[in-house]
């Protein structure tokens, strides 16, 4: 079996007149950084990959936690009175979702919703990076709720017209 190098066309409309190469598999390459209004300095190449990836990553999680925080603004927004607090918060490094209904009654079919809205971000490729726990709590006063939020986070979403 011959091996016959693969051809990947380039993209049209990029100037790659000062673009550097970097040779995936030496590992000896050396980077030069040149930032802004600071002294350059060099890493090595695996190194600045794994900050390039990082920042990606973080940016997309960015991306990806905005569209959390719309979803579930949405949800809240279609409960309305049924929601007397949402929360966001941290818990076992993963965040959580906490809302307290106005009713301290059951309610199987709230349960139900908040459960299949659980199911449908865990299962949305465009939230891939977000980890959520969904947590249904009984109306209780502001000590007990304090006793499951994180102080490092703690984004509350708020009716208004009440």
């Amino acid at each position: 079996m011959s091996t016959a190098e693969l051809a990947i066309p380039e993209p049209t409309g990029v100037d790659w007149t000062n673009a550097v190469e970097i040779d995936w598999y030496d590992e000896n390459d050396r980077v030069i950084v040149r930032p802004r209004n600071e002294k350059r300095f060099t890493i090595q190449k695996d190194a600045a990959i794994k900050v390039l990836r990082l920042a990606s990553e973080a940016a997309r999680f960015t991306m990806q936690f905005d569209l959390l925080l719309e979803t579930l603004a949405a949800w809240v927004k279609e409960r309305g009175a049924d929601v007397s607090r949402a929360i966001v918060t941290l818990q076992d490094n993963s965040l959580v979702f906490a809302v307290m209904r106005s009713d301290p009654v059951y309610n199987e079919q709230f349960q139900d919703a908040l459960s299949e809205l659980d199911f449908r971000i865990a299962q949305d490729a465009c939230l891939d990076l977000i980890r959520l726990q969904t947590l249904l709590l009984p109306p209780v006063d502001a000590e007990a709720v304090g006793s499951f939020l994180d102080p490092r986070m703690i984004l509350t979403y708020q009716h208004h017209g009440k």
